[in-house]
C-alpha cells in the first residue's frame, strides 16, 4: 500500500511539473495582449520580438509575427509592420490575417495599388475556418479605410 502512495504521489507530481512546462507561445502572446490592452504597443512587439527566437514550430512562429505585425501598426510604425507581416506564410494558421494587416500597412504607408492588388490576391484564396472571418474583418478594413479618404481611392490602376 505504501508503495502504491509513493508511486501515485511520483506520478502526480510528474504531470504537474509536465504541465507546468513553458510555453514560449503562449507566455509571449498573454504578456503581448496585457501590453496592448494597456495601450502600449511598444512593448508588445518587445516582447513578441524576443519570443520569436524561442519557439521551434513554423505555426507558432506565424502565430507570433501576425500579433507583432498588429503591434506594429499599432504603434504607427506600418513600415516594420509589412516587414513582418510578409514573412507570413500565406497557407499558415493567421496567413489571412497577415495579409490583410499587410493591406492596412500598406495603405498606412501611401501604397494603394500594392494594397489593392494584395486585396484582390486575398479575396481568391479559398476561405476556412480562420480565414472567412480575416478576409471580411479585412474588407470592411479596406472599405473604413477608403470611405475616410474617398479623395485618395485605389489609384488609378485598380479603379474599375
Amino acid at each position: 500500500m505504501r508503495r502504491s502512495l509513493s508511486s501515485l504521489v511520483a506520478l502526480t507530481l510528474l504531470v504537474a511539473v509536465a504541465g507546468a512546462a513553458p510555453d514560449p507561445e503562449r507566455d509571449a502572446t498573454d504578456r503581448a495582449r496585457e501590453h496592448l490592452a494597456a495601450g502600449a504597443p511598444g512593448g508588445a512587439a518587445r516582447v513578441l520580438g524576443e519570443a520569436l527566437g524561442r519557439v521551434d514550430d513554423d505555426g507558432a512562429r506565424d502565430r507570433l509575427r501576425c500579433l507583432l505585425g498588429a503591434a506594429h501598426l499599432a504603434d504607427g510604425a506600418p513600415g516594420r509592420a509589412e516587414e513582418v507581416l510578409r514573412t507570413v506564410r500565406p497557407d499558415g494558421p493567421c496567413g489571412s490575417r497577415a495579409g490583410w494587416s499587410r493591406v492596412e500597412a500598406l495603405l498606412a504607408l501611401s501604397r494603394p495599388e500594392e494594397a489593392a492588388a494584395l486585396a484582390e490576391s486575398l479575396a481568391e484564396v479559398p476561405t476556412g475556418p480562420d480565414r472567412a472571418g480575416a478576409s471580411a474583418e479585412g474588407v470592411a478594413a479596406l472599405a473604413r479605410r477608403l470611405a475616410a479618404a474617398p479623395a485618395r481611392g485605389l489609384g488609378p490602376a485598380r479603379r474599375r
